[in-house]
């Protein structure tokens, strides 16, 4: 069945790729998650490959994934015309994340895991999601080890290294404010 799926995807990409109108330097876009590249500089097998791989995880997460979500959003466009708060919030943030780590959904953790993560994170600022109690209830908040600024998850050395750049840019821009209270100046870092 797998297998089936699978080649039923790569003869649907391989047909949106060679519909497309492009000519050879055109900047165009790729018909399944709407990342720019160039035609003809830009190798089209790598967005064949995420365009197979998004169309896979759409597939499998919509037999898998909560029953009352949308199907999964492969593009930002997609993703923010769901972002109203709620499970739909979550459910773009996950595919947001997912989509950072080529859509591995062996790799990334479960949508129930990751949305129970993003209830607890300090990184998720959207209040009506995390104060939604029946959200809480479905998906109790519990920290997720990886879950970082932007509410995405990263393998452990990864995310240490993450954090570390997001701690010192923080602490910069704590610094940069000290300065600007202390002598007054609107701008101190030049």
């Amino acid at each position: 069945m797998v297998t089936n799926l699978k080649r039923r995807i790569a003869e649907d990409v391989d047909r949106l790729f060679a519909e497309m109108d492009a000519r050879h330097g055109s900047m165009d876009v790729n018909p399944v998650t709407q990342g720019g590249f160039v035609w003809g500089l830009d190798s089209i097998e790598p967005q064949k490959r995420i365009a197979r791989l998004a169309l896979l995880a759409r597939a499998i997460m919509a037999l898998n994934g909560p029953a009352d979500a949308p199907l999964l959003p492969l593009s930002d466009g997609e993703r923010q015309s769901i972002r109203l708060g709620g499970l739909k919030t979550i459910w773009a943030l996950f595919a947001r994340s997912l989509s950072k780590r080529d859509y591995n959904l062996e790799e990334h953790p479960s949508f129930h895991d990751f949305a129970r993560g993003a209830m607890a994170s300090e990184h998720n600022c959207d209040s009506d999601t995390k104060e939604n109690e029946e959200l809480q209830i479905r998906f109790p908040p519990r920290a997720l080890n990886g879950l970082g600024p932007g509410v995405y998850w990263q393998p452990p050395e990864q995310h240490a290294r993450t954090m570390e750049r997001h701690r010192r840019s923080m602490a910069w821009e704590a610094e940069m404010e000290r300065q600007r209270c202390s002598t007054g100046k609107k701008d101190v870092a030049h």
